[in-house]
């Protein structure tokens, strides 16, 4: 089965949208891609908390852990 596209309407602060236009001017892509990455993020690090996993930033010798809302 093919993806399809919907056309979705969102309510987004400016703080959001200011964002969004940053990550697509640094990554060069648009808005749009931005969402939809940050909603696969989103969606890929719920699942691993959900299977038990933590997150951890790791830095040189220094590891954070990190709490996932």
């Amino acid at each position: 089965m093919a993806n399809e596209t919907k056309k979705l309407t969102v309510n987004l602060s400016s703080e959001i949208v200011d964002v969004l236009k940053e990550l697509a001017g640094a990554n060069h892509s648009s808005m749009t891609e931005e969402l939809k990455k940050a909603i696969s993020d989103r969606k890929f690090f719920s699942d691993k908390k959900a299977e038990g996993n933590r997150i951890v930033l790791e830095q040189d010798d220094q590891r954070t852990y990190v709490e996932f809302r």
